[in-house]
């Protein structure tokens, strides 16, 4: 199963059934937005994690296992989770700007109401922390190794590139 796919399947369904009843959009679209939101939030990871940032904090985050309740038990409602999310959102993102950047081009392409997407964002942060951490085979205190593990994750076609995946998940969804 692929990470947008647990992604969406997260809580045995009940992040699809939630996001549904905020957005009232049928469940293809909600799909479909989820995996927009999804793939967008993994490619920012994804060129995060490659950068020359710090991104020990994310990394915490992922190996760790913070967010695994809230990839199994998603409580969208939830004002701990939304609070989590934002500081999540913006250190896959790493700003505001960048994170309404996102929102904007969603939005776009999908025909979702910016203001709707931009209140997703940090909703769905922990899920996409969570999809990730479910997906770690080992847990390593090494770095490099760290990263390594991580970039095969998110590395969707195991080609060593980031674009042509996140370009690959834009394309399939709008």
């Amino acid at each position: 199963m692929g990470l947008l796919d647990m992604l969406v399947q997260s809580g045995n369904g009940n992040l699809l059934s939630q996001v549904q009843n905020m957005t009232n959009l049928d469940d293809a679209k909600t799909k479909n937005l989820l995996n927009a939101i999804g793939g967008s939030l993994l490619g920012e990871t994804k060129n995060k994690i490659k950068s020359k940032d710090d991104t020990s904090v994310l990394e915490d985050w992922i190996f760790k296992d913070k967010s695994n309740n809230r990839f199994n038990n998603p409580n969208l409602t939830d004002e701990n989770h939304k609070k989590e999310g934002k500081g999540l959102l913006e250190l896959i993102t790493g700003s505001k700007d960048r994170s309404r950047n996102i929102a904007s081009n969603i939005s776009n392409a999908s025909g979702v109401d910016f203001s709707m997407i931009k209140k997703l964002l940090p909703i769905v942060a922990p899920m996409i922390i969570g999809t990730l951490s479910q997906s770690q085979q080992t847990n390593t205190n090494h770095k490099s190794s760290q990263n390594s593990s991580l970039l095969s994750i998110l590395d969707f076609d195991n080609d060593g590139q980031i674009i042509d995946d996140i370009m690959g998940i834009a394309k399939k969804f709008f």
